[in-house]
Parts: structure tokens; sequence; C-alpha cells
């Protein structure tokens, strides 16, 4: 997870006894976040640091890539996010304006893949959730 804030998609992330890490900019909410965590028993390890600095230092691979930070780092940190998943990158909020090449690069048709390995395959939906803003998501699925 990218952007933890007070940790209330984090909680839900890992409810189910899912290892979440998560990365947070902020040392004050991270402190706050990691009392929500220990209140409702979640499995979860905050790395605080930018999260497009922190996400290149990762290894190994996520079930699930959550993008909820810095609208203007999505773009900033797509090629890490499709290296760390052999899965899922949900990314919130996508319609915020600082989110627009983000949006454009994942979600137009005539998406260029050159910068994502061609070993995977693109499937995309928009899910509108009501006064929130539409919620992007993203799956990323190996070819077979």
């Amino acid at each position: 997870e990218l952007g933890t804030a007070n940790g209330y998609s984090g909680i839900i992330l890992s409810s189910k006894g899912a290892h979440l890490t998560t990365i947070e900019i902020n040392h004050r909410i991270a402190k706050e976040a990691q009392k929500n965590f220990e209140k409702f028993n979640s499995n979860a390890t905050i790395i605080i640091g930018d999260g497009i600095v922190e996400i290149k230092r990762l290894k190994g691979k996520y079930d699930l890539i959550f993008i909820d930070f810095i609208k203007s780092g999505y773009i900033k940190i797509l090629e890490d996010a499709v290296r760390l998943t052999n899965s899922t990158i949900i990314a919130d909020n996508i319609s915020f304006d600082n989110c627009q090449d983000f949006k454009a690069e994942v979600l137009n048709s005539s998406l260029n893949l050159s910068k994502l390995p061609q070993r995977w395959l693109i499937k995309d939906a928009t899910l509108p959730v009501g006064n929130p803003p539409p919620f992007g998501f993203k799956q990323f699925q190996k070819k077979v």
C-alpha cells in the first residue's frame, strides 16, 4: 500500500490475515496508523518514507498493490508496481487532476506497453462508487 494515512484501508486489506506492507511519508500519521493496526490486530509493517523512493527498494512479489498517496506520484511508481505484483494494482482517485497522466497511461485503450513488461495482459474497469470520486482498477495478468 502506498499512502497509509490513518490505516483505514490497510486494516481492510489485512482483515483476512494477510500481511500488509504500507508506505507513509508522514511520521505522525504513521504513528496513528500503527495504533489502529494494533487495535484491529492487523499484521502490518509501516515503512516511513517517500513512496516514490521506497517502492524501488521493495523486493519479491505482492498479491496486490494499492495506490492512494500523492496523486502526481502515481505515474512515477507504475513500473515498480507492475514489477512487484503478479496480479492486481488498484489506484484510488484516478479522476483527480494530478492523476490524469496515470489515468491516460493505464486506462487508455491505446496504452503504450513499451513502459510495461510485455508479459502482462491488461484489463480495466472504472467502478463508480457514488459520492467519492471514481475508483480506478487495473488487473494485470501474466500471458500464458
